[in-house]
């Protein structure tokens, strides 16, 4: 059997009764505080949340102005770069122009009497010169002459006509 104790003595009931009534206190303070650090933190987040709006209209205040000073300097940039690349077209086709020259003196120079042009093709990277020589000596000796150019970088193609001219090509890398 087993043996069940009761406290009679009333001094252990008003110590449970005090023990509750602490834990209540004790509970509703702890709640008030977490309640009172959610209202401030909520206070302080709309009062950061207000100033940084206020600090965006500032901000786009100041910028309303530039904004249209920013589309014209980014404009004039890509018209910059548009210009840039015409100057370096042009200072290509200038050396160009100065290394056709060079080939078409030494060309003159190179030349045998009888020589005849017929057509002048330019290519960003080689000049093509097509034309007649009347015999195949008058070919030789223009391969020698070209040959001997130590700035002309070429190719010399040559067939020979029924009427026994030389139809020639002469492809120069610039």
């Amino acid at each position: 059997m087993k043996k069940i104790n009761i406290n009679l003595l009333p001094s252990s009931e008003e110590q449970i009764k005090r023990k509750k009534i602490e834990f209540v206190l004790f509970a509703s303070k702890v709640f008030f505080l977490i309640f009172l650090s959610i209202a401030l933190l909520s206070h302080f987040i709309s009062y950061q949340i207000r100033k940084m709006e206020s600090y965006r209209n500032q901000l786009a205040a100041q910028l309303t102005p530039i904004l249209p000073v920013i589309k014209k300097l980014a404009r004039l940039k890509k018209q910059s770069d548009q210009l840039n690349s015409v100057v370096e077209r042009l200072h290509t086709n200038r050396r160009h122009i100065k290394k056709i020259l060079l080939i078409l003196a030494e060309l003159k120079l190179s030349a045998p009497l009888g020589v005849q042009i017929k057509t002048v093709e330019y290519n960003s990277e080689y000049l093509v010169i097509a034309g007649l020589l009347p015999s195949i000596d008058a070919y030789l000796q223009l391969m020698k002459k070209l040959k001997e150019s130590d700035h002309l970088d070429f190719k010399l193609n040559y067939s020979l006509k029924e009427n026994l001219k030389i139809e020639f090509m002469l492809k120069a890398t610039l």
